[in-house]
């Protein structure tokens, strides 16, 4: 099933948004696609400075969001992107992991997110890494 929403795109299984602590409907199991504008104060920003600042924005709202390790660059429809991997609690109970994509555009830093509960990441993670290696641009 696809959800959209302005600038927002979620591809998700059924029972993929479940009610988090807040109340309010959380991803636990599927893959957002959103834009970030970074802070570039008229300068020419970097794909790891724009993603640090992501990362930081994302950690107002997910406070429990920790890096799991370095990020690296990969390749997607031509385009360098930075690949990261984090853990962060999941609304479904127990601790989540979530696999970051960022990469630039004209219009700003553009991201995936790949979430499931830890125990099944690994089941999602080839669901996951076709939608991420399927994207194409246009030129």
């Amino acid at each position: 099933k696809a959800n959209s929403s302005g600038s927002t795109f979620a591809l998700l299984p059924d029972g993929g948004l479940v009610k988090g602590r807040s109340g309010q409907s959380e991803l636990a199991y599927g893959v957002m696609f959103n834009s970030f504008q970074p802070q570039t104060n008229g300068q020419r920003i970097t794909l790891e400075t724009a993603t640090n600042q992501l990362v930081t924005s994302l950690r107002n709202s997910n406070p429990d969001l920790r890096s799991l390790g370095e990020s690296r660059r990969i390749r997607i429809g031509g385009v360098t992107a930075l690949s990261g991997y984090y853990s962060n609690v999941s609304p479904v109970g127990g601790s989540e992991r979530d696999w970051l994509v960022t990469f630039l555009r004209p219009e700003g830093l553009m991201f995936f997110i790949c979430v499931a509960p830890e125990n099944d990441f690994a089941v999602y993670n080839s669901a996951f890494q076709t939608v991420i290696y399927s994207v194409r641009f246009r030129q």
